[in-house]
């Protein structure tokens, strides 16, 4: 918020909105998040501070030009993209994983996803990681979109399938 005063006895407040923000930390333990690239090439990300479990809602990635609206065809959810998407020239894709630490250079991935797909994935990602990262990654060529639902692990996840496990700095060491 920025205030500027006058003369006059009142003050202005202007409120700025940052409507594109792109790298952002999650703060509640369970929510739905949108990420969106607006055309434009950027890489975004949602991030946690606590293990989480993540389920794709919907899904726009890599498949509606961002010059022009052309014909879309759900091709539902491509999986394990960087292969599977790069084959047929998309450099586009949404990341869900996990990191030791904030610095998530080195995403330990447990999926990686493409395509136009507007149902709910059934299969959660469960990331036993001290940080959980949604990463977007954008090349402009497309108008991007993933709606991601997070939630904080309960007991009867950290009881079940983990899709990624970091290990700990003492078994690093």
């Amino acid at each position: 918020m920025i205030q500027i005063f006058t003369t006059f006895p009142f003050a202005v407040q202007i409120y700025i909105f940052l409507f594109l923000a792109c790298n952002v930390l999650f703060q509640s333990t369970e929510d739905i998040y949108t990420l969106r690239n607006y055309g434009k090439r950027s890489n975004c990300s949602v991030s946690t501070l606590f293990p989480a479990a993540v389920r794709v809602a919907s899904l726009n990635i890599g498949v509606v030009p961002s010059l022009g609206r052309g014909i879309e065809l759900e091709t539902g959810t491509i999986h394990k993209v960087r292969s599977q998407c790069q084959k047929r020239g998309l450099d586009d894709f949404l990341q869900v994983g996990g990191s030791r630490g904030l610095d998530n250079a080195n995403l330990l991935l447990a999926d990686s996803v493409c395509g136009l797909d507007s149902k709910p994935e059934k299969h959660v990602e469960i990331i036993a990681c001290e940080t959980t990262t949604i990463r977007l990654v954008s090349s402009g060529a497309f108008d991007n979109s993933a709606t991601v639902a997070i939630r904080q692990l309960t007991p009867e996840d950290i009881n079940g399938y983990m899709s990624v496990i970091c290990p700990s700095e003492e078994l690093v060491e």
